[in-house]
């Protein structure tokens, strides 16, 4: 919900995308009235505003009367991907890696300053892990953050370092972390979030400004009475990230001049 200090300049689509925002990040059905003291509105404050996103499509009712999210965001959304050239490119390398080493792998890209989820490949073994893809990942917890952060330029990293305050101990750590990922290009760690996980994360940077543009990473549970290869994980997941870099900038090479 938007920041009420800031004067809006356009009340009625803040309103609209308040409520789009509010049953997205719930994921259920919600009345008229569950909605407005969501947001903290009056029922006849928003009212016309379901109605009117109702009748676009956005909105649909269940046999209840409750307001969800129709799947047209979603159509939208495919017509346009942020990240279609990249893809495009990306995809059929992370299938070849799924296949070789039979793990699951995700890529991983920049909107704005977070890192989001953008597509992953699964692993054909029974055993799987599956990310949800626009999840937007934590720079200073998950191993694919750490790498972003790595390659930022150092203004930026500065400023998101400053804008989530941490422990003297834990930056510290942080920062060798950053330094070691920089030198190595690659980062793998047990996940933060759950046992018997590992991460191992790589930076896919443009060729020509050595920005990054991606971060590749695979993701494994560790069988019983079975070692992963972690050297062989680490050879593919760096030469998927070559290949991708490569075909990347000779799409970029390759889209029609915008000169005159």
């Amino acid at each position: 919900m938007k920041n009420k200090k800031i004067k809006s300049l356009a009340p009625a689509l803040d309103k609209g995308l308040d409520v789009i925002e509010f049953l997205a990040s719930s994921g259920l059905s919600h009345t008229l009235s569950q909605i407005a003291k969501g947001l903290h509105r009056s029922v006849s404050e928003i009212q016309r505003t379901l109605t009117s996103l109702a009748s676009r499509g956005y909105l649909v009712r269940d046999h209840l009367g409750g307001f969800r999210l129709s799947s047209k965001l979603f159509s939208i959304a495919h017509n346009h991907p942020p990240h279609r050239d990249l893809l495009s490119v990306a995809l059929p390398v992370m299938q070849q890696f799924s296949h070789h080493t039979e793990q699951s792998v995700h890529l991983s890209a920049p909107v704005g300053l977070d890192l989001i989820i953008v597509a992953q490949t699964e692993s054909p073994t029974r055993a799987r892990i599956t990310i949800q893809n626009g999840l937007v990942l934590d720079p200073f917890t998950t191993t694919s953050g750490r790498v972003y952060l790595a390659f930022l330029p150092e203004s930026t990293r500065a400023a998101l370092m400053k804008s989530t305050p941490l422990p003297s101990n834990q930056k510290k750590t942080l920062t060798e972390s950053i330094e070691k990922i920089q030198k190595t290009k690659f980062f793998s760690s047990p996940s933060h979030y759950y046992d018997g996980v590992t991460d191992m994360a790589a930076p896919i940077l443009s060729l020509s400004t050595q920005q990054v543009q991606a971060v590749l990473a695979t993701t494994w549970i560790h069988p019983l009475g079975k070692k992963i290869d972690t050297t062989l994980l680490l050879n593919q997941l760096l030469k998927a990230v070559h290949a991708v870099e490569n075909a990347w900038e000779e799409s970029i090479i390759d889209q029609p001049s915008s000169k005159k």
